[in-house]
């Protein structure tokens, strides 16, 4: 009788063992009895992949997924290197930015909780050789789309907001009003920011004086200057007064007409280009 009642403790003991397991085995499950059909991101990367390498998505139910979106760029299913159950391979398009992944689904778009950053090796093939300011300038090269900064000789900076337009392999920026000639600095992002120089110069247009009429000429009396690009000249100054005459009585390409001041003697006359550069007359002006 005592072997009886310790197999039927022994049986009651596994009854309860099963019931338990079935419990935990049902809580994995979906209502309908079915394995989760969710689709996860769980990982993706590596971090500070260079455009053409792979990248790799791992998670849950990713063999529904149709397509990824980059910031920049799109991969369909159809180019997918490798796709399984919990495993997405891709080669980066070389038009991809820094930010966040997007999987596409039949349930909808999978966000990831972090944005994607690259090693990007930007690089200038060619600067234009001369621009005026104000003009729109084309600089040709690769991995432009990075570029958040241009930087004219003199510190004259153009942030992203700036920049005129950028693509993988060109990039057109507005030449500041004050820019001067010298080499022109791309700064660009990515998971290792830096730098880059151009290895030529930009030569920014500056006013040139040919002659000045009356001469001699008289205080308080109209001064005619002649040249080419006087359209940039920000001010006129004379011998003798300190402070520029920025006020023309009228101002083309190829002609400044300015008052002469009091104070001026004989001398230069002096044409200041918005970033300061002096251009000097050929002759003095003489009274």
């Amino acid at each position: 009788m005592n072997s009886i009642k310790f197999n039927t403790r022994i049986f009651s003991l596994i009854v309860l063992i099963s019931a338990s397991m079935s419990f935990v085995i049902s809580c994995s499950k979906n209502d309908n009895g079915s394995a989760s059909s969710q689709t996860v991101l769980l990982s993706f990367g590596p971090t500070g992949a260079k455009p053409g390498d792979t990248l790799r998505f791992i998670g849950t139910n990713l063999n529904i997924v149709s397509g990824i979106e980059l910031t920049g760029a799109s991969v369909p299913k159809i180019s997918f290197v490798k796709q399984t159950n919990e495993l997405i391979l891709i080669i980066m398009p070389k038009e991809t930015v820094k930010g966040f992944v997007t999987l596409k689904t039949p349930q909808g778009d999978i966000k990831s909780k972090t944005a994607l950053d690259l090693m990007v090796p930007v690089m200038i093939t060619s600067i234009p050789k001369e621009a005026r300011p104000g003009d729109n300038i084309t600089i040709t090269g690769n991995y432009l789309n990075w570029v958040n900064y241009v930087t004219f000789a003199k510190d004259k900076s153009v942030d992203s907001s700036g920049i005129v337009s950028r693509s993988l392999d060109k990039l057109v920026v507005k030449v500041p009003a004050n820019a001067q000639t010298g080499k022109i600095t791309l700064t660009y992002g990515g998971t290792m920011p830096g730098y880059l120089d151009s290895d030529s110069i930009l030569i920014v247009t500056l006013p040139s004086i040919t002659g000045i009429a009356p001469n001699p000429a008289k205080v308080a009396d109209n001064l005619t200057i002649t040249g080419l690009n006087l359209d940039l000249a920000w001010g006129v100054l004379f011998t003798g007064v300190t402070q520029a005459d920025t006020v023309m009585v009228s101002k083309s390409a190829t002609m400044i007409v300015v008052k002469v001041p009091a104070g001026a003697k004989k001398g230069k006359v002096t044409i200041l280009a918005p970033s300061k550069v002096m251009v000097q007359s050929p002759v003095d002006l003489v009274f």
